[in-house]
């Protein structure tokens, strides 16, 4: 059994569209993906956290992704494969409680953490908590990281407590940490690393053209960043929280050539010896290693590019301009679909996907 826990932002998403797209190739190779998708993954994950507000908004079926989980496990008489990044965040002991239960229906239970520099962390954690309706500014949002405030991010981004909490009962030789490359390193990587670890021929498998969960570039997160501002200062609610990830970032707010968030110059320095902290940790304990510690450690040299701050107004008036755009051309097409009138060939969301799919997945409970 392989349990990959996350980081979050680390290519998991990536590592799940391909598993799951080649689903009954990776089965004939004896690797099993219990339950029908992804989305009972993250399921699964909402149980072993056991936070009482997310489990009261899953349907019914969702509380019983864990139980199915094992149910599938003990059956198979191969290895297993359970991924969401979102099993990170569990506490310690409903994390050693997880574990339990695996080794009780598993002949071995590997934990895998990927894991990729804090440089590039921080701002794809910031603009990914945009798509979730966070309206905090990427200033405030590093400040909070710095002085230890955002115990969100750190719950899932310290590597050597993600491992802590994850490895109770397992051998270092079965905990895996696998470190992506820094930024140029070859693209296909991560893919081979994790079919490696795995046992697995990935030759020839691919993702879907959209395998979702895309950053966003600047000024669309910025733009996003403000539409949430003003419809929940004081917070929103998880049907609109749904709405904004599962619509209106994936298809609304999407750009054809994303200029790059990049963490700023003066916050470097710090990233650099926090990551050097958590490399020097890890260097005394006996985990198996994918990669390189080091590459946790962003480069000498800042990244080059803009900050939000620095976004002239007509560049967030655009982005929200086409943004509404979209909306009406999807709109349209959603109700040549109802009324059998088509609608215009230019309504596709920009993702590629369907927009009748899309506005339906909206309220379906996807990570």
């Amino acid at each position: 059994m392989f349990l990959h826990v996350g980081t979050p932002k680390s290519g998991t998403t990536f590592l799940q569209s391909v598993w799951w797209a080649n689903r009954d190739a990776l089965r004939e190779q004896g690797l099993l993906l219990p339950g029908a998708g992804v989305h009972e993954h993250f399921h699964a994950s909402c149980v072993v956290r056991g936070n009482e507000r997310l489990l009261e908004s899953l349907p019914a079926r969702g509380r019983g992704a864990w139980d199915r989980v094992l149910e599938e496990t003990a059956a198979w008489h191969g290895d297993v494969l359970l991924s969401h990044e979102l099993f990170s965040p569990a506490d310690a002991g409903r994390a050693e409680g997880a574990l339990e239960q695996l080794r009780s229906v598993a002949d071995e239970v590997h934990v895998v953490l990927t894991a990729r520099d804090l440089a590039r962390q921080l701002p794809a954690e910031w603009q990914q908590r945009t798509k979730h309706g966070r309206s905090q500014t990427f200033p405030t949002f590093l400040t909070a990281v710095q002085d230890g405030s955002a115990t969100n991010f750190w719950r899932v981004q310290d590597v050597p407590a993600v491992l802590d909490r994850w490895s109770v009962g397992i051998p270092d030789e079965r905990v895996h940490l696998v470190v992506l490359p820094g930024p140029g390193g070859p693209r296909t990587w991560l893919w081979d690393a994790l079919c490696g670890l795995t046992g697995v021929d990935g030759e020839g498998m691919t993702a879907p053209r959209s395998s979702g969960n895309e950053s966003l570039g600047l000024a669309q997160a910025e733009t996003m960043r403000r539409v949430t501002a003003r419809l929940g200062p004081d917070g929103i609610d998880k049907t609109t929280e749904r709405l904004l990830k599962g619509f209106f970032a994936e298809n609304v707010m999407r750009s054809q050539d994303p200029e790059r968030i990049v963490l700023p110059a003066d916050v470097w320095p710090w990233a650099r010896e926090r990551a050097a902290a958590m490399v020097e940790e890890l260097s005394g304990r006996s985990y198996h290693v994918v990669g390189r510690l080091e590459d946790l450690v962003p480069g000498v040299e800042p990244a080059q590019g803009r900050q939000p701050g620095d976004l002239a107004e007509d560049e967030v008036a655009e982005a929200a301009v086409t943004a509404l755009s979209r909306v009406v051309r999807l709109e349209r097409e959603r109700h040549g679909a109802r009324t059998g009138r088509p609608g215009s060939q230019d309504a596709a969301a920009p993702s590629g996907r369907s927009p009748r799919r899309s506005w339906r997945r909206v309220f379906s409970w996807r990570s």
